[in-house]
């Protein structure tokens, strides 16, 4: 088990000592022990709480409560915590509701009534009288309800303030690794701009480490000696007590990093474009890295010689890391060797199972990684592959991983009723399957999931999804029946909370005005990056506003330098661009393998995404999020997951 799911597991237990004791502590009237609860016989404890006159009524559904969270059974525990009237109860039983319904809401991943909660005008006020243990867990689910809700800074206040309270060492490394994931989060500017504001030399100590160690990213040893320096000056500092664990591994990072690289990409036939633009990004990022030792980069070519034998010429060359193959029965071919004698980063994914499955490696499965209008090199499956002890890493631009951040954004801001309109290609089809296993996971469902086919078909397509075309054919009938004619406005479905649309940004321009015309204009609309291309103009985008969509970082920063080399001098497609970002990255991991390795819940922030591996040795992307305003793409906040279950 990992050291993070320990401590989640010892915190879990201490949290639910705490809410046995303080249930059998602040009730109204001192009680024996109360029996443990039946499922079976719950429905006659709420009939029994009901007959009770408040505030024994409201207390009675806080224990109930309370046993329900005990017993996992979070969604019954939530519904009936939502039935007290907090303002019934007096100091001491609204503290215990406090403590309850937080832990409730917490692992309902309610977070927005989580927040509501936890920030309540009256617990403000009843602050010091909860005890330290009591202030401590209130502190840590503050902390992670604002990182729920993507507003870092107020997370990292409440983490400071918690590191205060804290004497476990356990619970004090634990408390600084939460609070450096959420100083990560933060660009340099606003690490700058907090730094020069914080009247606190606590806070503002931690602004400044986290702004070195975001501005030397790219290079470990520029990093290893301003963290030096940082530690020099503030001795006493509790960082400097404890270097976030990222920064403990500089060393160890530096004196592993390979030596020379071999570069695996193919130049010639119909993935020369992909493969040349990968290699274009990485060399601009290897040539960008002014200082410090470089690895010495070795390009073959993978179109015209077998990957095995490249690879085995790789090594005897004396690589000491490979990157590539870019195409995916390449990969393939190399995750069934039975030894891969160096750490190798794949630039695709395989959807192999099976290690043993023969596969025509004389073949180069062009047709799914060719880059043209309908097929995207993003749009390859990832693999569903167990943990091999093979040193085989892959990276990618997976589509399903859009699609399933997709879900996991609109389950975070509260919707539990999906439909999915899509197109009928492959790569749609791939994003549709990895939405609809995440939401159902999560506890959604798909209420409608339908295809369009062409231009002529959006109209019919929405109006069959929507049951509109039902409400019109009631309406004819009626008319029929009656003899007459009457005023009649058609009524869409009302079951329906959010849409996933995987489209292009052609047929969303058609597609997003069409739901508004259908009386849908008001449901939220979550989509991949293919439906919005900053090339095109602020007119033509804005029939896609309200839309919000996950994207490339430098989307989202007119100023990028890699952004503006692209479109400005390069001059690459936009079907490319994400391809010389992912280059860009590759140069980014080719030292980072280990701490990512080392340290699972440790993120890289890279070109194309928040960067980090999956317990199946995979990369995998979060990209920021953005709502299309009047043509324009605007950042939203970061969401995050509450529960690393869903991370891997």
């Amino acid at each position: 088990m990992r050291l993070s799911s320990t401590i989640q597991a010892l915190r879990h237990y201490c949290s639910l000592l705490l809410v046995a004791i303080l249930v059998t502590a602040c009730g109204s009237t001192p009680t024996t022990q109360a029996p443990t609860l039946s499922l079976d016989n719950l429905p006659q404890e709420i009939a029994s709480a009901e007959q009770l006159s408040s505030p024994d009524k409201d207390n009675r559904f806080i224990e109930l409560a309370s046993q329900l969270y005990d017993l996992a059974e979070i969604e019954q525990a939530s519904s009936l915590i939502d039935r007290v009237d907090s303002n019934q109860l007096d100091d001491d039983q609204y503290l215990n509701y406090i403590t309850v319904a937080s832990n409730i809401y917490s692992a309902d991943q309610a977070i927005f009534r989580s927040s509501e909660l936890l920030n309540s005008d009256r617990l403000t006020q009843l602050w010091d009288r909860l005890s330290i243990e009591q202030q401590q867990q209130l502190y840590r689910q503050k902390a992670d309800t604002y990182s729920q809700l993507g507003n870092a800074q107020a997370s990292i206040i409440e983490r400071i303030a918690l590191d205060q309270l804290l004497i476990d060492t356990l619970d004090i490394t634990e408390n600084h690794e939460a609070l450096w994931r959420e100083l990560s989060q933060l660009s340099v500017e606003q690490l700058s701009e907090l730094e020069t504001t914080s009247e606190d030399p606590i806070s503002r100590g931690w602004y400044q480490l986290a702004s070195i160690s975001k501005q030397n990213q790219a290079n470990l040893e520029i990093k290893r000696i301003e963290v030096s320096k940082w530690t020099d000056v503030n001795p006493t500092h509790p960082a400097s007590l404890e270097l976030p664990m990222d920064l403990q591994l500089l060393n160890t990072l530096i004196e592993q990093r390979p030596r020379k690289v071999a570069l695996l990409l193919p130049m010639q036939g119909k993935l020369a474009i992909a493969g040349k633009t990968i290699r274009d990004g990485f060399f601009a990022a290897y040539y960008n890295q002014e200082q410090g030792d470089k690895p010495e980069i070795s390009l073959y070519d993978t179109s015209q010689e077998s990957v095995t034998s490249l690879y085995d010429r790789a090594v005897s060359e004396g690589a000491n890391l490979v990157i590539g193959p870019l195409e995916k029965n390449k990969v393939i071919e190399l995750q069934q060797r039975e030894q891969l004698p160096i750490t190798t980063l794949a630039l695709n994914y395989s959807n192999s199972t099976n290690t043993n499955t023969n596969t025509n490696t004389n073949t180069n499965n062009t047709s799914s990684n060719n880059i043209n209008e309908d097929s995207d090199i993003d749009a390859l499956q990832p693999t569903n592959a167990p943990v091999f002890s093979k040193p085989l890493y892959q990276f990618g631009l997976s589509l399903e991983d859009e699609a399933i951040q997709a879900a996991d954004r609109a389950w975070l801001e509260g919707h539990r009723y999906a439909m999915v309109v899509s197109s009928k290609a492959d790569w749609s089809k791939r994003a549709v399957n990895a939405f609809v296993e995440r939401w159902q996971e999560r506890g959604g469902k798909v209420i409608v999931n339908r295809e369009f086919t062409a231009k002529n078909s959006y109209s019919n397509t929405i109006k069959s999804a929507f049951a509109i075309d039902q409400s019109q054919a009631r309406a004819r009938k009626l008319k029929r029946l009656f003899g007459k004619n009457f005023e009649f406005e058609p009524r869409r479905r009302q079951d329906i909370d959010m849409i996933f649309l995987v489209a292009r940004s052609s047929e969303g321009q058609q597609i997003k005005p069409t739901l508004a015309f259908h009386y849908a204009g008001n449901i939220p609309v979550y989509a991949t990056s293919q439906i919005y291309s900053s090339s095109q103009s602020v007119g033509k985008n804005r029939d896609l506003n309200g839309i919000r969509f996950t994207t490339l970082p430098w989307t989202l920063d007119p100023e990028n330098r890699d952004k503006n080399l692209v479109t400005q001098k390069l001059k690459i497609p936009p079907n490319y661009e994400r391809l010389y970002a992912m280059g860009i990255d590759a140069f980014l991991l080719h030292d980072r393998l280990n701490q990512l390795a080392r340290l699972p819940n440790t993120s890289i922030f890279g070109t194309t995404g928040k960067l980090r591996l999956d317990n199946k040795k995979r990369i995998v992307r979060e990209q920021p999020w953005a709502e299309i305003v009047k043509g324009e793409a605007k950042p939203l906040p970061y969401l995050t997951q509450d529960s690393e279950d869903f991370f891997n």
